[in-house]
């Protein structure tokens, strides 16, 4: 479910993905991405998705 919300980069999204990142305890937006990555082809995935990622972790640790 990360993956598709951080796919989607929808900005109703953001709380859900928010939500997702403290329920699986992820603290770098490394982690985040090598969740993404599993599901999505790393071709497919912009600069867009990594800020959108980045952004909600961020939200999270300030």
């Amino acid at each position: 479910m990360l993956a598709l919300k951080v796919y989607a980069a929808r900005m109703e999204d953001y709380a859900d993905v928010q939500a997702l990142i403290r329920h699986l305890e992820i603290h770098t937006l490394t982690e985040i991405l090598d969740i993404v990555e599993r599901y999505i082809p790393k071709q497919l995935l912009t600069s867009k998705h990594q800020y959108f990622a980045e952004s909600c972790l961020e939200g999270i640790t300030g």
